[in-house]
């Protein structure tokens, strides 16, 4: 089942129908495999939230893999060497941790990435971007230069540092066999868990 829907996303993602056909095509590829039961199913509303999570989680982390093998080639590292958190303002309900790293401005080679590039979770629309010496350095003066203290503690709740939802504790693109095993604990989750994160 996992499969089939990848590759309804891939397609959707090459053809640029979107989140609409993919919709259509969920229901039967659900159907298909006989999974039942799965929060949101029987309403045009919990099936529409379902979908739209499995939808944006997915092509947010595909974006965020690509952007990362981009901001880690050596020649950008050269021009670029640090990288900024950033927080989206479109969020309604932001989550306190996120808001917390909005600016963070740290060498790209700095831990917190490894488990911190967005997205951080479910519906999480922060993004890391990628700036010069000078503004990475502009940052640190300004405050902005040292994760806030306990951003490495784990949350017993889900494994991952907190702040960072299950099975997103991780650098899509770092290393493409540990993202395909992230992916799938995600897609997992995703699909089969019971998660009301809507952030």
């Amino acid at each position: 089942m996992l499969a089939d829907l990848q590759a309804e996303l891939v397609q959707r993602a090459t053809d640029g129908r979107g989140l609409q056909a993919f919709r259509k095509e969920f229901k039967a590829i659900v159907a298909k495999h006989g999974w039942t039961g799965w929060t949101g199913e029987g309403s045009k509303e919990g099936e529409a939230w379902r979908t739209r999570i499995i939808y944006q989680t997915n092509m947010a982390t595909s974006y965020a893999a690509g952007r990362y093998q981009q901001m880690s080639d050596p020649e950008v590292l050269k021009l670029h060497p640090y990288w900024r958190y950033i927080h989206s303002s479109n969020v309604l309900n932001p989550r306190e941790q996120h808001l917390q790293w909005h600016g963070l401005t740290l060498p790209a080679d700095h831990p917190f990435f490894k488990t911190h590039f967005a997205p951080n979770g479910f519906g999480c629309q922060c993004r890391i971007t990628s700036v010069t010496r000078a503004e990475g350095e502009a940052s640190a003066r300004a405050g902005l230069g040292e994760p806030p203290a306990g951003w490495d503690a784990i949350d017993p709740k889900t494994g991952e540092q907190v702040g960072i939802g299950k099975s997103f504790g991780y650098a899509p693109g770092a290393n493409v066999r540990q993202s395909l095993q992230s992916m799938t604990k995600v897609w997992k989750s995703a699909c089969l868990g019971g998660f009301s994160d809507s952030h």
